[in-house]
């Protein structure tokens, strides 16, 4: 869990700044998964660059919690995160299962699920 926090960490810096960059440097795979607003499974290189490119410039995220497997090969975060949609501030959540493969820590899933806008005044 230690490791993943050091990753979460260094995710959420790169985020700040790139939201592309943060998750090309999460170790994506093909075989990685990432969900978001309209909730579509995005699964296969293209399909996550699609997303990536769906997804705002930047995030602010924040670490919260998780457990890692008895095994330490699998780890679920989840978090709050923060961005900015049609120039409006939004806010909402982040869940990622890890996968250590070898020496590396892979991001295998990623949800990102947003509170709904409030009401137009």
């Amino acid at each position: 869990m230690e490791e993943i926090i050091v990753v979460e960490q260094a995710m959420a810096k790169s985020a700040a700044e790139s939201t592309t960059y943060a998750y090309e440097t999460a170790l994506l795979g093909a075989d990685s998964r990432m969900v978001s607003g309209g909730g579509l499974l995005a699964t296969g290189i293209d399909a996550l660059k699609a997303e990536m490119a769906r997804r705002p410039a930047t995030y602010t995220f924040a670490h919260i919690g998780g457990r890692a497997s008895s095994g330490g090969d699998m780890v679920w975060t989840y978090g709050s995160a923060e961005w900015q949609r049609d120039g409006q501030p939004r806010s909402g959540f982040y869940v990622r299962i890890w996968q250590r493969r070898g020496e590396f820590w892979r991001l295998a899933f990623d949800e990102i699920v947003g509170r709904p806008p409030p009401p137009a005044q």
